[in-house]
């Protein structure tokens, strides 16, 4: 049994940048991903030979000197990405049921100021307020800057502000307001709960620049991966941990479902916070934190639709477009019968052709209980294992 410095559990981008880090260090990395294909989100899959992501549809902060741009300048994929800018005047496109104005986020905040201006003029200084908040809220997150901490983070003012209620202050205008939240599908922002810093750090890094990935976000991943195995470091697919080893107090080993075992010094778990709790034997940990942990409510998911276009029919569009159907933007998962409250659409670059686009992705919002009595199925091109009538009804209705 091989012994190393650091086990990770999962390849999620967090797992494979701490991967590289450490590995970077002279740490023996090992990384356990219990998928054929590494990158958690970063993953994509192939229909007719179009490629579609999973879910890294477009990224911000990746000009020179903006936050993503040094993350990954520092772990040296910055140079190797196959990247194309979104349109700078109007990279995301916000639109509304019986509104024949499309509304654009345009990349630069002098642009974006002005554009959003051109839409509501009388409301440029409320927007200008809007902009100098959202840079505010930023630089008070050191990380975000790639700085190093300096204070307590826990007595921030943004921290307990909601976005919608936020928002309103620096606008009466309710058009307005829904259009600053009209991309809030990102973040899965819900009126109550979305925190103003949250909805800042998104837009902050897509209004400075924003960018698609030629031939899929999977790149990241690969590159990642990379750079790990040339650290000495090991990657495994096929490998689902399900529970740690431990000697009294300290893990000395994690096992996957197939009874292999592998020792570590260090442990990391890149997988969701409950899961990873249920691979700690009960004594371990205090049973408050355990069943705060497993009582915290997950966000809203997604119900997505991937279509793959005739060729040379639907000219590429370099944006996003996020239309938005219920009259309470903010609704998130609280949609009722009322489905779909908001629809985004995307679509991706190839390397082959710039001109059209031969694929679509649109996604919606929905609740994890819409899907909940199919849980326990698994149905992959490898394992192929049906889900029954009622599911491909489910689909086709949707």
């Amino acid at each position: 049994m091989e012994n190393y410095d650091v086990i990770i559990v999962g390849s999620g981008l967090g797992g494979l940048e701490c991967g590289v880090i450490l590995s970077r260090e002279g740490y023996k990395v090992l990384i356990l991903e219990k998928n054929k294909q590494i990158g958690g989100n970063l993953q994509i899959f192939a229909r007719k030979k179009r490629i579609f992501d999973t879910g890294i549809h477009y990224i911000g902060g990746l000009s020179k000197g903006e936050n993503l741009y040094k993350y990954f300048k520092y772990l040296g994929i910055m140079d190797d990405l196959k990247i194309r800018q979104l349109d700078k005047d109007g990279f995301d496109i916000v639109s509304f049921v019986d509104d024949p104005v499309q509304y654009k986020y345009a990349q630069g905040y002098d642009n974006f100021i002005e554009t959003m201006a051109g839409y509501f003029p009388e409301e440029r200084e409320g927007i200008i307020r809007y902009c100098d908040a959202i840079r505010e809220v930023c630089q008070a997150f050191p990380m975000y800057q790639v700085k190093m901490p300096n204070g307590d983070m826990e007595n921030m003012k943004y921290l307990s502000i909601n976005a919608r209620d936020h928002i309103a202050t620096f606008t009466k205008n309710e058009k307005l307001q829904k259009v600053l939240a009209g991309t809030n599908g990102l973040y899965a922002g819900e009126g109550e709960k979305t925190p103003f810093y949250m909805h800042a750090l998104v837009l902050n890094s897509y209004i400075e620049s924003s960018w698609r990935c030629i031939d899929g976000g999977a790149q990241i991943g690969r590159l990642l991966a990379k750079i790990i195995r040339d650290n000495g470091g090991k990657i495994i697919n096929h490998a689902e941990a399900s529970k740690f080893i431990f000697r009294e107090s300290e893990i000395e080993a994690v096992e996957l479902t197939d009874g292999r075992r592998f020792e570590g010094n260090i442990f990391i778990s890149n997988i969701h916070p409950s899961l990873t709790l249920d691979m700690v034997e009960e004594g371990k940990l205090r049973k408050a934190y355990t069943k705060r942990i497993q009582g915290l409510e997950n966000s809203v998911s997604t119900f997505i639709v991937y279509l793959c276009l005739k060729k040379d029919t639907v000219p590429y569009f370099n944006c996003n477009y996020y239309h938005i159907i219920d009259p309470d933007v903010w609704q998130g998962g609280d949609y009722g019968e009322n489905w779909p409250p908001s629809l985004a659409a995307f679509t991706s670059i190839s390397s082959r052709h710039e001109k059209y686009t031969d694929l679509m992705i649109v996604m919606a919002y929905m609740r994890y209980e819409e899907t909940r009595e199919w849980e326990d199925s698994y149905n992959t091109v490898a394992k192929s294992s049906p889900r029954g009538q009622a599911y491909e009804a489910f689909k086709k209705a949707k």
